[in-house]
């Protein structure tokens, strides 16, 4: 859990306000007095910090909390008193020796308490960049992760989803723009903020190639169990953490139980999720019929009555001399004249239900609270689906006056389905390249393709064990020891076994994998805090702590094919040759130490806070093990100078920030510094593949032998990457609370990330990990919340913006300053421009006349298409025909490659898949028990390319593939049919002949397409049934809600849903799509 300090001078602006910073009163030597000790919560369970309580007659007599929500006070037996707190309603109680109060919040947004650096801190007192989730917001969005939850709730905070399989590690979420340099689609290629977990911190791109379930992890938290979550954004704030800072941390804090009669809250929802759209597809005869005219209206279009021949031998079967295939032809055949709707068998309608049944309660001293969850998901796709089961608990002890103890317990099992690898999917290939609906499909090959084949067994399970144990030692007033120690302890387990009945090949394949992921923190944090002067108008606070980390991965993989029989679905009896297995063991430590300074005038009037951390980590060599990270920050609350009182009848608080800092990031292979061994049979093929032209070779004894793995080479040089970001914030509360501001603008300078670069073949190895690239990036982020009535109202009305804008450019590339173009993944590294742009060949438009051509002044010859044909008419090889695309001549030699040739591809300049701006636009409105919820998120300026299209239209440059795959409809008006059409793509032409083509519809900036898009995410109507009810039933609250997610989006994009992208920027229609979803729930409270 996250770490409390001892009570912090930022109160005591709440105490000067209150005029209650002194001594107890001479009354309290007196034989009537009572003292009172206790603790002052609001109602989402977290310590009011700076609360007062006073005598209902003596208000300069109270007290204020301390950072825990305690209090201390004597008065007079009988007394009344007042708990009061800005932000929330006073209460009025009868004093006792031992109280616990909670306060409800009235919504006053700078007054709550948000998780920072080993402490909390009122946001009025903060001089960081520090954003905090409203937890109401998403209270009834069902959903197996947080991440899906999260989209649009903070600016700066953007959600990364690659698709929508349900608990799959391939989402997570990015702060201040995504700066990762992979371009992977896992973990890794998302720049993941630190996670602190109930102070236990987890950087998920340390588990990256070990966690073989490839469940998420953040999935494994309910997140009804969540009670806050805080977003630290700039290096100020995250500097504390150190090394692993430099992506923003994430602090989420689960619910631990208050004092007082035991209380029960059970909830249960039942969710359906609708079909996904499909695809339009010609099936049957239907199919057969169009891929004729196809081709009739390619030859017309091309040739028209010119003379024109095919060179392979003649057939039958013919169309202007042009021979089909028996598919299109002998359609009584019941091999070709089927009519298979695979997308039918893939989808399906999908359901959720989720079940939390949760007890708290205590007494003056102890606190508990158990919690047990299920959430259970049926997928859209056949096969696909996930559960999971959680059981948390916390138990608070005051052992005495000094000593706090707090135990936090949690346990997650999570079982996933689907998704797993190409084998075991539902959909063996994506919805772009389904099959001809006409090739004839046996009843296992149709089960196999529905994810229903009996014989196939498939498990894939997560469990998850967090343990945290905190003892604080209060010395005196101002001065506290926390300790904490901490584990969390992965196990996953994953085996399938595929029938060869189900393969090609026919032969089975077994697999199975185990892998054990343990982190274990430990720290020890001194804290001082002390006021002085009149007032306590001077307030010092002092942190000093030590922290030790182990990070500790296993894992163990095994697979095998052709077993001697589908009974068999172990691995055991398979052939020797055919098996292959390895384990891996890693560990990993760090070591750290850190201290904050802080010092508060006029009640933190002014305020300048210093941080220092020191970390060591093992993954470096010796000249790199240690990196320091510092940090300084200053607010001016100008709100509260006295010549601001005119302001003071519209303008309730101002804050102006300013901070620079230091934070960094450890790469996330903790191998680096290391050589690398593996066998010859691995050279080739790599890990994990069994079968790809391997070299065995056996030496000594008959053994294979071990040889240094060329993709890998040691770097002892390697070093951490470190960012310097400078930040400048405002921070405004007006109109009597009614209108709430936060802005930022920030520049960070990012140096030395790692980046993977290929070797030149002289050097003897293949690639080489280095701190290769500097990146800059600039931005400003705005949070706006306004209340459309009086706070005090009957009817509420409010409205919240969210918008952040980043920009981030590579500013210097470790090669020189050369451009680095990936032609594979069709992307490029340039200085001055953004990561990720571009590289493909550049479409100029379609070709309506010959004339428009240019021409080779040399030759006389106008510009034609190389190494490929257009359609083998006499002396018109390599023609541009009118209506054919028109790609750019970048070399000037008046030929366009027919196939992918760096020749002819080039930087697509100004068009990236990063946007310039992206949050969220919510509402809410309540009256009485009822309220609407209604949760947007948006995305704009930037570029995506339809990769869908693109696989669906390059069938046509391939006669095999346009053959053997299925036929998508079209919008006819957008492909060009005469001169001046105005029409964007260019003609369906069917590349009818095997040695050549013009390969209209290869990759090219014709494809890339505007991504902006905004959301319709969550609308959630709930009541809350009246009091007078539920005390006819004894009840604390009954509430229910239905919720609709995913309902709406608009987009520029032609695309499905225009989230769902690769790191590169291309779309993934081969990915699990994101669905609506209606939930109907109630929840109960005893």
């Amino acid at each position: 859990m996250v770490k409390k300090l001892l009570k912090t001078a930022l109160c005591v602006l709440l105490a000067a306000l209150l005029g209650c910073v002194g001594s107890f009163s001479a009354a309290g030597q007196q034989k009537d007095l009572i003292r009172v000790t206790g603790v002052i919560t609001g109602d989402d369970g977290e310590p009011l910090i700076g609360a007062a309580a006073y005598a209902e007659n003596n208000r300069k007599g109270g007290v204020v909390t301390d950072v825990d929500g305690e209090f201390t006070i004597t008065v007079p037996r009988g007394t009344m008193l007042v708990f009061s707190y800005l932000g929330c309603d006073d209460e009025r109680l009868p004093a006792t020796e031992k109280m616990n109060v909670v306060l409800k919040a009235n919504n006053l947004r700078l007054s709550e308490s948000v998780s920072i650096g080993y402490t909390k801190q009122n946001l009025r007192d903060i001089s960081a960049s520090v954003a905090k989730i409203d937890m109401d917001a998403i209270e009834n969005t069902q959903s197996v992760s947080l991440v899906n939850m999260l989209a649009g709730q903070a600016a700066g905070l953007q959600t990364v989803i690659r698709s929508g399989v349900p608990g799959a590690a391939s989402s997570g979420i990015v702060i201040r723009g995504n700066n990762s340099l992979s371009s992977a689609n896992d973990i890794t290629g998302i720049s993941n903020p630190l996670y602190i977990i109930d102070g236990i911190p987890m950087a998920l791109q340390d588990f990256a190639g070990y966690n073989v379930t490839d469940n998420d992890f953040l999935s494994t938290l309910n997140p009804q169990d969540v009670q806050s979550i805080d977003i630290l954004k700039d290096a100020a704030a995250t500097a504390i953490y150190g090394s692993r800072g430099a992506n923003g941390v994430v602090i989420i804090t689960t619910r631990k139980g208050t004092s007082g009669a035991p209380r029960v809250t059970a909830r249960a929802s039942y969710g359906v999720i609708t079909k996904p759209s499909k695809l339009a597809v010609y099936l049957g005869n239907e199919e057969r019929e169009a891929k004729i005219g196809m081709i009739e209206t390619t030859l017309s279009n091309l040739f028209g009555d010119q003379e024109w021949f095919d060179i392979r031998p003649a057939a039958a079967v013919e169309i202007m001399g042009h021979t089909l295939p028996a598919v299109l032809t002998d359609k009584y055949n019941p091999a070709f004249n089927n009519a298979y709707d695979y997308q039918e068998m893939f989808y399906q309608n999908g359901s959720t239900q989720n079940y939390d049944l949760s007890m708290e309660g205590g007494n003056n001293s102890n606190s508990y609270r158990v919690s047990i969850g299920h959430y259970r998901e049926t997928g859209v796709l056949v096969g696909y689906g996930v559960q999971r089961t959680n059981l948390n608990t916390s138990l608070v002890t005051d052992l005495n006056k000094y000593l706090h103890n707090e135990l936090v317990m949690r346990y997650t099992y999570l079982d996933r389905k689907g998704g797993l690898n190409d084998l075991m999917k539902a959909m063996p290939t994506s919805p772009t390249e389904l099959p001809s609906s006409l090739f004839y499909r046996s009843d296992e090959e149709l089960r196999m393709m529905s994810g229903q084949l009996g014989d196939a067994y498939n498990k894939n399970r997560t469990h998850s064990i967090s343990v945290g144990e905190t003892l604080r030692v209060k010395f005196f007033d101002g001065l506290s020891w926390d300790n904490q120690a901490s584990m969390i302890l992965d196990y996953g387990k994953r085996d399938y076994f595929l029938p060869s009945v189900a393969r090609d090949d026919h032969r089975s394949v077994a697999h199975s994998s185990a892998g054990v992921t343990t982190t274990i923190n430990a720290n020890s944090v001194l804290n001082y805090n002390q006021a002085f002067g009149k007032e306590g108008e001077h307030g010092v606070v002092g942190l000093l702590g030590v922290e030790v980390n182990t990070n500790t991965l296993n894992q163990l993989r095994a697979e095998a094919e052709d077993g001697m029989s589908d009974y068999l679905k172990v691995i055991q009896g398979y052939k020797k040759e055919n098996t292959y297995a390895y384990s891996d063991i890693v560990t990993s430590n760090m070591f750290s130490v850190f201290a904050m300074a802080s010092y508060g005038y006029k009640n933190n009037r002014y305020k300048i806070e210093g941080v220092f951390r020191r970390d060591a980590s093992s993954r470096f060599g010796a000249n790199n093990k240690w990196a320091n990270f510092p940090s300084i920050k200053a607010h001016w609350a100008f709100s509260e100078e006295p010549w601001m009182k005119a302001t003071k009848k519209w303008m309730d608080f101002g804050k102006f920030r300013v901070s620079f800092g230091t934070s960094g990031e450890i790469y996330y292979d903790p191998l680096l510094q290391y050589n690398s061994l593996v066998s010859l049979g691995s050279i080739t093929g790599g890990l994990g593949y069994m079968y790809s032209d391997k070299m065995d070779i056996k030496t000594y004894g008959d053994k294979l032998a071990l040889i240094a793995d060329f993709d890998k080479i040691a770097n002892k040089d390697l070093s951490w990457s470190r960012t310097k970001e400078i930040n400048y914030g405002l921070d405004l509360e007006l109109f009597n609370h009614r209108l709430y501001l936060s802005g930022d603008i920030y520049s960070k300078y990012m140096s030395d990330l790692v980046y993977t670069s290929q070797l030149p073949s002289y050097v003897g190895y293949n690639k080489l990990s280095s701190n290769l690239v500097d990146m800059v990036s600039h931005g400003f982020e705005l949070s706006l919340t306004g209340y459309l009535f009086p706070r005090t109202s009957a009817f509420q009305w409010d409205w919240t913006l969210n918008l952040a804008n980043n920009s981030t450019k590579i500013a210097k590339l470790g090669n020189g300053g050369r451009d680095y173009i990936n032609r594979g993944g069709y992307y490029a590294f340039i200085e001055g421009a953004p990561a990720f742009q571009y590289y493909m060949y550049e479409y100029q438009g379609t070709l309506d006349y010959y004339s428009d051509l240019p021409v080779d002044p040399f030759t006389g010859e106008a510009l034609k298409y190389n190494g490929a044909d257009a359609g083998l008419a006499r002396n018109l090889q390599g023609r541009i025909f009118p209506g054919m695309p028109v790609f750019t001549d970048v070399n000037g030699d008046y030929r366009i490659e027919g196939y992918e040739s760096e020749n002819d591809m080039k930087i697509i300049e100004g068009k990236t898949p990063e946007p310039k701006v992206t949050g969220g636009l919510n509402t809410t409105l309540r009256w009485k028990g009822l309220s609407l919820r209604v949760n947007t998120s948006f995305a704009f300026g930037h570029y995506i390319v339809n990769s869908t299209l693109q696989q669906q239209l390059s069938r046509f440059d391939d006669a095999a593939s346009f053959y053997q795959y299925a036929l998508y409809k079209f919008d006819d008006s957008k492909f060009w049919k005469a001169p001046g059409d105005g029409s964007y793509y260019p003609m369906i032409y069917v590349n009818y002949w095997e040695g050549g083509g013009a390969r209209s519809f290869r990759m090219s900036s014709m494809f890339i397409e505007p991504g902006d898009y905004w959301s319709l995410d969550n609308v959630t109507l709930s009541y809350d049934l009246p009091h007078k009810w539920l005390d006819k039933i004894r009840m604390r609250g009954i509430n229910v809600y239905v919720t609709g997610q995913n309902l709406a989006m608009w987009k520029k994009s032609s695309v499905l849903d225009p989230r769902l992208v690769s790191r590169t920027g291309f779309y993934n229609g081969s990915g699990y799509p994101i669905s609506r979803t209606i939930v109907f729930g109630v929840q109960l409270q005893f």
